[in-house]
């Protein structure tokens, strides 16, 4: 795990070298948008490595602020332990002083929301970029008001979360359906949809939703599906499964592809 930080590490002082703060091109503004989402979707159904090959790829010639580097890796290492140890409130600091030109509307509404530690305010954050069209925005929002335990809001924003062919916001929305609205064979049959659209998320919580409902087998084949997506989460699962029917070999085998994945969790068991 050390040596993933070290590389995109790297790989973010590398751009910071070569890419100034300057006005983004209309170009660039689109990449940029695209890229903040499909990294936010890689790193929450970890797959780190593939986040991190994206994200490279992607802003190739685009002239990015240090600042976007320096919340990604923030992502990144959050998604990972819990924890970074790059500041927060640091980055939301230069991001107020930041050159208006140099980040999309949508893009910093978001970033101001993700990097605020107010959660009402984080939501508001989230509702005005999601009401332009930003569909992790809309994600976001969604996850606020399940914390908050609204629902029917949660699942509202999710949707367009999900109309915005942010994946995980379907998944998390089939989930919300399952879980507070009433709704099982609706949520079911979402994710397994989803799951059949390769949204590894879907095929996880699938295979969670099975193997507490003590459908093993089933449970089983979604995670592995969910696994062999390079969801570490899934893997972790999987290898939590079997800790929890004492097969050892199928045990140390998924926990240590969710450890070779960067989940921390799958590295410590």
């Amino acid at each position: 795990m050390k040596q993933s930080f070290v590389k995109l590490s790297v790989i973010i002082l590398l751009f910071m070298a070569s890419t100034p703060s300057t006005a983004l091109g209309n170009d660039c503004q689109k990449a940029l948008k695209k890229t903040v989402v499909n990294y936010n979707q890689n790193i929450s159904n970890g797959q780190f490595d593939l986040a991190e090959k994206k994200l490279t790829e992607s802003l190739i010639g685009c002239p990015m602020p240090k600042l976007f580097h320096q919340w990604a890796l923030w992502e990144m290492e959050l998604s990972k332990d819990g924890i970074s140890h790059i500041n927060g409130k640091n980055l939301l600091n230069q991001l107020s002083i930041l050159p208006e030109k140099s980040l999309s509307w949508e893009i910093r509404s978001y970033l101001m929301g993700r990097l605020s530690e107010n959660q009402l305010q984080a939501t508001l954050y989230y509702q005005k970029a999601c009401s332009k069209g930003f569909p992790l925005a809309c994600h976001r929002a969604g996850i606020n008001y399940v914390a908050a335990k609204q629902y029917d809001k949660a699942a509202h924003y999710y949707q367009k979360g999900c109309d915005g062919n942010y994946l995980n916001s379907c998944a998390n929305r089939a989930n919300i359906l399952i879980n507070h609205l009433d709704k099982e064979t609706d949520g079911v049959k979402l994710l397994d949809h989803y799951c059949r659209q390769k949204n590894s998320s879907a095929c996880r919580n699938l295979g969670y939703y099975y193997s507490n409902k003590k459908e093993n087998k089933k449970g089983k084949k979604y995670l592995q599906l969910s696994c062999q997506m390079k969801n570490s989460k899934g893997c972790l699962l999987l290898g939590l499964m079997f800790t929890k029917n004492l097969q050892k070999q199928e045990a140390e085998k998924y926990l240590q592809t969710s450890c070779r994945l960067g989940s921390g969790q799958g590295c410590s068991y």
